[in-house]
C-alpha cells in the first residue's frame, strides 16, 4: 500500500451479469429479468447505487434488450418454489450488455463511468456469534466467505480474503482484529499487497438483528463505519456500497465534454516502435480521455495532448491504479519542475 504504484485488478465482467430464472420462465419474465440485469450494471459501472434511484431510469430498463450483446442460459441445481407453491428447477440467465451503450446512458442520466481497473481491497471480518469469535478466511467452512465474494463480485470490487493459514495466526490475532487496531491489521495485510483494507467485527445481537463496525484504510487515510442489518450477508453488503461509493467517488469519471481539461502526457522510456504503439493503444484506451494528439517525438520521450473529462488530479489518480506508467519523480534523473498542463511519466512495459 506504500508502493510508488498502485497493483489494482482489472475488473473483466463490469457489463455481464447473472441471474436466476426459472426453467420454462415466459419471454415476459425473462425481460424482466433483463431490465434487472441492466440496472445491476448500471449500478457496478458507475460504483454508485443512487443511479437506481433516478426518476429517469425506467426508460433505459424497458428497453433493456437492446443493450444486450448476449445472453444464453446454463444449467443451474438451485430449486426455487414458484406462485403456485411448486418447487420448479431453475436455470442461469447469463447477460453481456453493450459497453458503449451503458456508459452513454449512465452520462445521459448525469451519473460518472468508473473504469474496470479499480483497487483490490484485503477485507478481514472477526465475526462473533453466540459468543464465538472466529476470523473469516478464504478456506473458511463458512458459507459467508463465498458470500462476500459474491456480493463484491456483484459491485465490481476486486477483493481478497486472507488464507487463515499459520502466518495469518500468527501476525493477527483475533482480539486484535476485533479491537480495529490499525498497525497489526496493516502489518497482517502487507503479504497481500492489496491496495485498501476493510477490517471489521461483526456480532449478532438476536436472530434478526447484527451490528458491525468497519475501519477502512486506503491511502494513508482511515474511516469509521457503523453498519446495523438484519444478516451477516445484509451488513456487508451495505458497507461494500458504501465503499464503492467512497471509490467510485474518487476514480469515477463524468464523460461529459462540457467539463474537459487539456494536458499533456510526457511520457520517457519510449524505447523502440513496438512501446510507441503500446503507449498510444494504453492511452486511447483510458477512461475520461479523448482526443490524443502526438506532440512530438524526441529521442525516448513522446508527449500526448489529451483531453480530460473531470479534473487532472483524477487523472492521476487513475494512473496511479496501473504500474505501466511511473511518475518521473521517483526517478533520481528526473529533471526540472513538472509544468502546470504537463505530466511527467516513465513507461514501465
Amino acid at each position: 500500500m506504500s508502493s510508488l504504484t498502485q497493483a489494482a485488478t482489472k475488473v473483466t465482467d463490469l457489463y455481464e451479469i447473472s441471474e436466476v430464472i426459472a426453467v420454462g420462465a415466459s419471454t415476459r419474465e425473462q425481460h424482466q429479468l433483463m431490465a434487472q440485469g441492466l440496472a445491476k450494471v448500471f449500478a457496478k459501472v458507475s460504483g454508485d447505487e443512487a443511479v437506481l434511484a433516478d426518476d429517469d431510469i425506467n426508460k433505459y430498463l424497458q428497453d433493456a434488450q437492446s443493450y444486450l450483446l448476449s445472453f444464453s442460459f446454463e444449467a443451474n441445481t438451485e430449486k426455487r418454489v414458484n406462485a403456485l407453491g411448486e418447487v420448479v428447477d431453475t436455470q442461469r440467465l447469463k447477460m453481456s450488455f453493450d459497453p458503449s451503450r451503458v456508459n452513454a446512458s449512465l452520462t445521459s442520466l448525469g451519473f460518472p463511468v468508473w473504469s474496470a481497473r479499480r483497487p483490490d481491497i484485503m477485507i478481514w471480518v472477526a465475526s462473533s456469534n453466540n459468543g464465538v469469535r472466529e476470523i473469516l478466511s478464504a478456506d473458511s467452512s463458512l458459507a459467508m466467505a463465498d458470500k462476500v465474494q459474491q456480493l463484491a463480485d456483484a459491485r465490481g470490487l476486486p477483493v481478497v480474503l486472507p488464507h487463515g493459514d499459520l502466518e495469518d495466526q500468527l501476525s493477527l490475532d483475533v482480539s486484535e482484529l476485533w479491537g480495529l487496531f490499525a498497525d497489526p491489521v496493516m502489518a497482517a495485510s502487507a503479504r497481500y499487497s492489496a491496495d485498501a483494507i476493510l477490517a471489521g467485527r461483526v456480532e449478532s445481537v438476536n436472530d434478526q438483528q447484527w451490528r458491525s463496525t468497519w475501519l477502512f484504510i486506503f491511502n494513508g487515510e482511515q474511516r469509521k463505519y457503523t453498519v446495523n442489518g438484519k444478516s451477516e450477508e445484509d451488513i456487508v453488503d451495505q458497507v461494500l456500497g458504501q465503499i464503492s461509493s467512497r471509490l467510485s467517488g474518487q476514480y469515477a469519471v463524468y464523460l461529459n465534454s462540457l467539463f474537459q481539461d487539456r494536458v499533456v502526457l510526457r511520457i520517457s522510456g519510449v524505447n523502440n516502435l513496438r512501446q510507441y504503439h503500446s503507449v498510444l493503444q494504453y492511452v486511447e484506451n483510458m477512461t475520461g480521455v479523448s482526443s490524443p494528439l502526438v506532440v512530438s517525438v524526441t529521442d525516448d520521450i513522446l508527449r500526448i495532448q489529451v483531453d480530460v473529462s473531470g479534473d487532472v488530479q483524477q487523472l492521476r489518480d487513475l494512473i496511479a491504479l496501473d504500474s505501466r506508467l511511473v511518475p518521473e519523480q521517483y526517478f533520481a534523473s528526473a529533471v526540472g519542475q513538472e509544468p502546470s498542463n504537463e505530466l511527467r511519466y516513465v513507461w514501465n512495459p
